[in-house]
């Protein structure tokens, strides 16, 4: 079987590809949710190509493969799990790509398709929001999330892995510097163009927890102050522990994409839940999850009271206790 390296991007142009590292690329691409051959004449220095080329760079004993979901980088949800369920299916060895979304509803395919993948020993590599929003599947417990950090030295692992489990530092690149020669842009580094630099470093570590560590002091000196200026519902949760789970995925059969942050829980975004051990450090994510509908929070006694309401769990089901949540904020089921 063979060892192919997929880069699933935008288009991808096979011609500048070779080009720019020397190495020929095999390209698919999404059409009516199949992935077919990819035959187009395409010759633009688009996103895909670039990654691609940095693959091939960085990844260089392995088959390079190109699956191009669509144009200038608006690739459809859909369009990005048929190309994760093909390469499930040819048995892809690695998997790149710099493309996601910031909203965690109605995401289970992806999950699903990305949760296969590492099953059957494939690395799957993304890139975090350039915009700092929490993003997947670069968020999921099955993927390794890639952040550039102009701070950190080399690839190191990063602690809390709050959406985003790898660190690259500065990093030289023949591929970047052939393009800067153009177009001065590419003497910057940016999430997207570290993703084939994270994938080789962790490879030959033999996994993110074999890399240095990088402690992240995500911490909020006024965590009071941070949440007023939160404009989300946010509600706090009492005996959750065995219910918090059916809740939220009450919240999201609603179509109301509900997070929680807990001192009471490990962190795992496929289960839309984070550990914070604090107020001060449940301020500091606020800012991955702007495009949340709804924020629960489990705090120690004592904290500032931040939330809007208050919920026992130990009083109500998950239905119940979602409609006495939206009749309070004004919604209706």
């Amino acid at each position: 079987m063979r060892e192919s390296l997929v880069v699933i991007d935008d288009q991808i142009s096979p011609t500048l590809v070779q080009r720019l590292c020397g190495k020929k690329i095999e390209t698919w691409k999404i059409e009516d949710g199949v992935c077919v051959p990819d035959r187009s004449p395409i010759h633009t220095r688009s996103h895909g190509t670039v990654c691609a080329a940095l693959a091939g760079e960085f990844l260089p004993e392995l088959e390079l493969v190109g699956i191009s979901t669509g144009g200038n980088g608006g690739a459809q949800v859909e369009n990005v799990c048929a190309a994760l369920e093909w390469c499930l299916q040819d048995g892809a060895a690695v998997v790149c790509m710099s493309m996601g979304v910031t909203c965690g509803l109605d995401l289970a395919r992806m999950g699903t398709a990305v949760h296969a993948l590492r099953q059957a020993g494939c690395w799957v590599f993304c890139a975090s929001s350039n915009g700092g929003k929490l993003t997947f599947p670069a968020a999921y417990p099955w993927t390794v999330g890639v952040k550039f950090d102009p701070t950190a030295r080399e690839v190191q692992q990063v602690d809390p892995r709050w959406g985003c489990d790898v660190a690259v530092g500065l990093f030289q690149s023949q591929v970047l510097d052939k393009l800067a020669e153009e177009e001065p842009f590419f003497h910057a580094r940016t999430n997207s163009l570290a993703v084939a630099m994270a994938a080789s470093q962790v490879l030959q570590a033999g996994g993110v927890d074999h890399l240095p560590v990088k402690s992240q002091k995500l911490w909020v000196p006024d965590g009071n102050k941070a949440f007023q200026g939160w404009e989300k519902p946010v509600v706090r949760l009492l005996h959750s522990r065995g219910k918090w789970e059916a809740l939220l995925e009450e919240f999201s059969r609603q179509s109301y994409w509900p997070v929680l942050l807990s001192e009471q829980v490990e962190t795992d975004w496929s289960k839309m839940a984070a550990r914070v051990r604090c107020l001060e450090e449940a301020a500091a994510l606020l800012p991955q999850l702007a495009e949340t509908a709804i924020l629960f929070l489990e705090v120690p006694e004592g904290s500032p009271a931040v939330w809007d309401y208050q919920l026992d769990l130990s009083q109500m089901e998950a239905k119940e206790a979602c409609r006495e949540v939206l009749g309070f904020f004004g919604e209706e089921e």
